[in-house]
């Protein structure tokens, strides 16, 4: 089967999945450009493995966006399917425009979007390229209202596991959490005797969209008071620094940024994580936190927590404005062991259904599908 994939940039969990997809299928992959601005600069380092992956010439639109002609070159019918995962961007707009003329079938996929009940030119380009598509690929409940929004049948939309972790992934970490915490938080310095773990950019909304001002407001609060605060992430902002400053908030610690070999010795140590986004459309450390069994706290407002979590099950969800139910929650798991026992064990087999081997075949069925219709 030969499949042509339309996408934003070479971020390390695509590239992985690539990698995977390339063993079952000739795969070419279009990038519209080689990095991210707001990105670490390891997303730079890049090969593409398996597969023929090619990064497209340009203009950059509106700083972020780039508009690439040359995608027409690629648009032809020498492929078995094609697959648009940049659906919004100019580019994937005029390369769905360009199939539609020339009656060349197309799948739509995204990482996930929440439906905004908005109206207007934004909507009616969203509608032009998705209501087309032969099939449309979704990873939640919210993504297939999302598409519904833009004028997708409901019976053209199928679901896959959107994920950044493989079986390799889960098998380390399942060595690695065969050591007690008590040896990772020595490892690693942590002083308190329980710790919390969130993981994000301050770059995103200035710390807000994370919320990260959200733990720190609750940070003293927490009954247990023996425990540490700990984000994990980019440098935080001039603000953040002043705020733990002046309010002398011992129990918060700003770590920065850690590799994904550092990063597992704090999923290892960690007691709970918490995500309290403001808004992701999927949310890729709650698989992660998910491997090593760690139970999850996450807002109403990610959807990865909305689509992995059933309620004491493997964690809550709480709402960002009701700052004693996060209290609440956190205390819970705190100081019920049983509760935490059984929500580590669940964790551990909800991130072995999302993985990319299981995300490859799926993808593989569909495409399938799409071959013979």
């Amino acid at each position: 089967m030969k499949v042509l994939w339309l996408t934003f940039i070479p971020s390390p969990y695509r590239l992985r999945f690539f990698e995977e997809l390339g063993k079952k299928c000739e795969l070419t992959v279009l990038f519209e450009r080689e990095n991210s601005k707001n990105r670490k600069s390891h997303w730079n380092n890049f090969d593409f493995i398996g597969y023929k992956g090619i990064i497209l010439k340009g203009i950059t639109i509106g700083g972020f966006d780039k508009f690439c002609p040359n995608v027409q070159a690629f648009l032809n019918s020498s492929y078995d399917v094609i697959v648009i995962s940049n659906p919004t961007s100019p580019t994937g707009i005029f390369a769905a425009a360009i199939l539609q003329g020339k009656r060349i079938p197309y799948i739509v996929e995204s990482d996930g979007a929440f439906p905004t009940n908005k109206k207007g030119i934004k909507l009616a380009i969203k509608r032009f390229v998705m209501s087309h598509a032969n099939l449309c690929l979704s990873t939640a409940k919210l993504h297939d209202e999302y598409y519904i929004e833009c004028g997708v049948k409901r019976e053209k939309i199928r679901r896959y596991p959107f994920t950044s972790i493989g079986d390799e992934d889960i098998e380390n970490a399942k060595k690695i959490t065969e050591k007690d915490k008590a040896y990772y938080k020595n490892r690693i310095g942590i002083t308190e005797k329980s710790m919390i773990l969130s993981v994000g950019r301050f770059s995103y909304d200035k710390g807000y969209g994370k919320g990260f001002d959200i733990l720190i407001q609750i940070a003293d609060q927490i009954r247990h008071q023996d425990v540490g605060i700990y984000i994990v992430g980019d440098e935080p902002t001039e603000e953040f620094k002043k705020i733990k400053e002046v309010n002398k908030l011992d129990k918060i610690h700003y770590i920065g940024f850690k590799d994904k070999i550092e990063l597992a010795e704090y999923y290892a140590a960690a007691d709970i994580f918490i995500l309290l986004t403001r808004g992701d459309v999927w949310g890729l450390v709650i698989n992660e936190a998910m491997m090593f069994g760690l139970p999850i706290i996450s807002s109403d407002k990610c959807i990865a927590g909305l689509e992995m979590i059933n309620d004491a099950e493997n964690g809550f969800i709480v709402s960002l404005n009701n700052n004693a139910e996060i209290i609440e929650k956190i205390n819970e798991l705190l100081f019920n062991q049983d509760i935490y026992d059984r929500i580590a064990k669940n964790n551990i087999r909800k991130a072995a259904e999302y993985t990319f081997e299981r995300m490859v075949e799926i993808h593989i069925n569909l495409l399938g599908e799409m071959v013979k219709s």
